[in-house]
């Protein structure tokens, strides 16, 4: 079905969530090529309508369209912005990035007590990616206590979960006994991991680093 674009332009829908749904809706066709050519401009448009209505998944991606500089002008404040309003409304994407926004201090002044909470409220909610950045909190004492057990637990529930980047820390970490015992029986399993997800940067990583020879050369001495 072709969608009737200006219809929903005049705002001719009856239902305001509907209508402002609608516009998020035309804006992920734009976004991903699918019905109506590929133009992140335009899909930048919809959303940015969308979001201004109020609807979360729009503010969302209008936030990671200004914080890439996609269809629009690459603007930190602008991305946090919008970030922000979706985490207001206890949106878990919207928690997790305005989490790094205040962690790295994008944006925003760096907060790391606010980063914290939204890291964990967005991990209470299964964003693995916010053990992961938790970790690393307890891993270099931002905000809480330096604790390196903590750490671990956390990277570990975030590669569980199967977030990569986790996967591969801890593949590290087992392959040269950083913070743990060394295990290269446990790295090669995270090296696994990493490789099932074809990730042509983090397979190159792994290479970079050696750590899957260094488990192979290793395991037979």
């Amino acid at each position: 079905m072709v969608l009737n674009q200006r219809a929903i332009l005049d705002n001719k829908l009856p239902n305001d969530a509907k209508y402002y749904q609608e516009c998020f809706s035309v804006g992920l066709k734009y976004y991903y090529g699918e019905v109506f050519e590929q133009n992140d401009k335009k899909a930048f448009m919809w959303f940015k309508k969308s979001a201004e209505g109020s609807n979360i998944d729009a503010q969302v991606m209008l936030a990671n369209m200004y914080y890439k500089g996609r269809g629009v002008e690459k603007n930190y404040e602008k991305s946090f912005f919008w970030f922000e309003e979706s985490a207001k409304k206890d949106n878990e994407h919207g928690l997790y990035f305005a989490g790094v926004m205040y962690k790295e201090g994008k944006g925003v002044d760096i907060d790391y007590k606010t980063a914290y909470l939204y890291f964990n409220k967005a991990a209470q909610k299964g964003v693995a990616n916010a053990y992961f950045r938790l970790g690393e909190m307890y891993f270099d004492g931002l905000y809480v206590e330096q604790d390196y057990e903590q750490g671990l637990e956390l990277f570990k529930e975030s590669a569980r979960q199967g977030y990569i980047r986790a996967q591969l820390e801890l593949a590290a970490m087992y392959c040269y006994g950083v913070h743990v015992e060394k295990d290269l029986k446990e790295a090669n399993k995270l090296c696994q991991m990493v490789l099932s997800q074809n990730n042509e940067l983090y397979n190159n990583i792994l290479k970079e680093y050696e750590i899957l020879e260094t488990i192979e050369c290793e395991s037979h001495q």
